[in-house]
């Protein structure tokens, strides 16, 4: 890989060094690294090794790579657990997809459009095979004036709505948040309905747009549609970026897709338009670096600069650090203040303005704290700097 390009790992743990190196095996390069560097295997702790590869959620991918390797590389034990974990995935992303052929099918019934956002359509499209990625929901995106309908199609399949931490007494929540979330309690599947791709990201592709592209799936005989191509990466990237990539599930994807046949120019166009660029440039550095993804003549154009690689490293703590989110934060005073100041370095200019524009609207928080009758609601925006102070004071004198 070109030097310039080069992300230094060195800080990463053993475990998880070694870890990637089994990982490399879908292209056929890490077997021998590992047999001529025995020293590398020396005291690795693997029962740490096995906690890494369930926070990265890559474990049926990992057993399918060392498959191959022979007795004596992997403790029997550890090749046991990845089998066992493997094949419960294989189960778990069966029942999603059982799930999300009657989900799709009642949205249809009731005049729906949806698209699939990750799950097994996106494990199908990427791995070939449903069983070779972890996904712990059902992620589908609607129209958002559908949203009253789909929650009622839920709730009639049985799903319960689980409110969040946000009061929904105002509709700022459309505008801020970008999903809500659906539980199953006998099946217990959760399904998150979005309709938007991130939050506080700026303008984004309307749903008319990503419906007129969108590709059918495969994972089986019902009607099922996702992302088109260029729809797909540039959600992959905005996603695993706004979490900081602390989970390498979501650098494998990209990985994955790097390696399919992509159109480049429209991807870089599409990107530039979003202001994703930089975010573009920071995932094909990661994935270089980390899975040894290949880089094209096409595709380095959204390396260049110092930002994706700026970018690149700022997230190397989130994902050596073994972090966990609670919602939209990592859990820690610490690496929140990291993650706070990796976010904002990683929005444009245009997304930055939303951002904060977004904050001077009155939210349901403002209306939780001061009701007012809704003929008076228009009182909020005035009143909501103050109102903001008044709650951090609150909150800081309770903690």
């Amino acid at each position: 890989m070109d030097k310039a390009m080069s992300l230094e790992l060195s800080s990463f743990p053993k475990e998880l060094q070694v870890m990637l190196e089994l990982i490399r095996a879908d292209h056929g390069d890490p077997l021998d690294t590992l047999q001529n560097n025995n020293p590398m295997l020396a005291d690795i702790d693997w029962n740490s090794f096995i906690q890494l590869v369930r926070h990265h959620r890559i474990g049926p991918y990992l057993y399918a790579a060392i498959k191959p390797i022979g007795e004596g590389i992997i403790p029997e034990e550890v090749r046991q657990t990845l089998a066992m974990e493997a094949k419960m995935n294989m189960f778990q992303m069966l029942q999603l997809t059982g799930e999300v052929e009657k989900v799709t099918e009642s949205f249809q019934a009731a005049g729906i459009r949806s698209l699939l956002l990750k799950g097994p359509a996106l494990a199908k499209a990427l791995y070939g095979d449903i069983s070779l990625r972890i996904s712990g929901d059902i992620d589908i995106l609607i129209p958002v004036e559908k949203i009253e309908e789909a929650h009622k199609v839920l709730t009639d399949l049985g799903y319960c709505f689980i409110q969040g931490s946000a009061p929904h007494i105002l509709e700022d929540w459309i505008r801020r948040d970008h999903h809500i979330c659906f539980y199953h309690p006998e099946n217990r599947v959760q399904i998150e309905v979005h309709w938007r791709l991130n939050p506080d990201m700026g303008k984004e592709p309307e749903f008319d747009v990503l419906w007129e592209r969108r590709q059918r799936s495969n994972v089986s005989k019902s009607e099922i549609y996702y992302l088109g191509k260029n729809d797909l990466f540039l959600y992959l990237v905005s996603h695993g970026a706004r979490h900081g990539w602390f989970r390498l599930r979501w650098l494998l994807d990209i990985h994955r897709m790097a390696l399919l046949e992509q159109d480049w120019p429209k991807i870089i166009s599409l990107m530039q338009k979003y202001g994703f660029v930089k975010a573009g440039g920071q995932a094909l550095l990661l994935a270089a670096a980390i899975f040894h993804t290949p880089v094209s003549s096409e595709n380095k154009r959204l390396t260049k600069g110092k930002q994706p690689m700026k970018l690149a490293k700022l997230t190397l703590p989130f994902i050596r650090e073994m972090i966990e989110f609670y919602g939209e934060e990592p859990v820690g005073k610490e690496i929140s203040r990291k993650f706070d100041r990796y976010m904002f370095s990683m929005k444009s200019m245009r997304q930055k303005w939303a951002y904060f524009t977004n904050r001077l609207y009155p939210s349901s928080y403002d209306a939780k704290l001061l009701p007012l009758p809704a003929v008076l609601h228009f009182l909020y925006f005035p009143l909501r700097p103050f109102l903001w102070f008044w709650r951090h004071y609150k909150q800081q004198a309770s903690s």
